[in-house]
């Protein structure tokens, strides 16, 4: 039998079932969301680590210093059905989280950087009915591959990355990450769909995924020619100049923003989103809309279900 696990923070009592378990606010869960909302260091929809004035010991310290990591209270319990596999636990709280823009982990870990408590790590909105569906989705997902660690190891972590990238200050920082999680979820698609034609350069990867998952694709992931007549792409391009150069924007990194003021940042976030959803089997319509529009979607049922 699966232990229960407490998880947090979600700042809203939510209570979901789907074929893997329940998730449920824990009991006390009025009593704790008012005291972390009076305590917690919170600023346009973030919480920042606390500063304190203890060292890592407890022990009381010459000067205030901010911890490179911190912890944030259960809100919420997973409870699984008795015959569920445990190994998907934190998957499932990651991607619960994920459906409701937040980056859930189960009690004891530690949060790095910045943690939302708000809606911030996606661009769709969910429903009751749209979040069981996707878990469920998900889970056939998970036991059509039960037997291959490496697809449940990709799976948690590219959306782990994912939603760890969007924590980062810096933009550079933020692409970095984003391009690393694409690449995650090719290597799952690789995994996982026969009908799949690998691409062997990392300039066609993007728009073959997009053209496989029938996301529109942007015009940064559309193969062009460079000065040498060599296939490749905007992001592409980008991507290996800082892999390879430490550059960004056309100069070192930290010297200059791109000419597009984050357009492909952005972008980036969105497409990773919408072919990993896709890669688990989740597609309806936010899967297949624009991944370069800024406005929220919504993220409903397919109409077949």
């Amino acid at each position: 039998m699966v232990e229960p696990i407490r998880f947090g923070f979600l700042n809203e009592p939510l209570f979901v079932t789907w074929h893997y378990g329940t998730i449920r606010p824990v009991p006390n869960f009025e009593e704790i969301a008012s005291c972390f909302e009076q305590s917690a260091g919170v600023y346009k929809g973030w919480v920042y680590p606390p500063i304190k004035a203890v060292d890592a010991q407890g022990a009381a310290a010459k000067k205030a210093w901010v911890p490179a990591s911190f912890s944030m209270p259960s809100s919420h319990i997973l409870t699984p059905r008795p015959d569920a596999d445990p190994a998907h636990s934190d998957f499932f709280i990651a991607l619960f989280g994920f459906l409701h823009g937040r980056r859930l982990q189960r009690e004891g870990w530690q949060h790095f950087y910045k943690a939302p408590v708000s809606r911030q790590l996606c661009d769709f909105v969910v429903n009751k009915t749209s979040t069981e569906w996707a878990l469920n989705q998900a889970l056939t997902f998970c036991e059509r591959h039960s037997s291959n660690k490496e697809v449940l190891k990709l799976a948690f972590g590219a959306l782990h990355w994912h939603t760890f990238a969007q924590l980062y200050e810096h933009e550079f920082e933020r692409f970095d990450a984003q391009y690393k999680a694409l690449d995650a979820c090719y290597r799952l698609v690789c995994l996982t769909q026969d009908s799949f034609t690998p691409e062997r350069t990392h300039a066609k990867r993007a728009a073959r995924l997009c053209e496989h998952f029938g996301v529109e694709p942007p015009d940064w992931v559309s193969p062009s020619k460079n000065q040498d007549a060599q296939g490749t792409c905007e992001l592409a391009i980008r991507r290996n100049a800082l892999a390879h150069e430490a550059l960004y924007g056309g100069q070192p990194l930290g010297f200059a923003h791109p000419a597009d003021h984050g357009a492909m940042d952005l972008g980036l976030k969105s497409l990773v989103a919408r072919i990993y959803l896709s890669a688990l089997g989740v597609n309806n319509e936010y899967t297949q809309s624009s991944a370069t529009t800024r406005s929220v979607q919504a993220f409903d049922c397919p109409k077949s279900f």
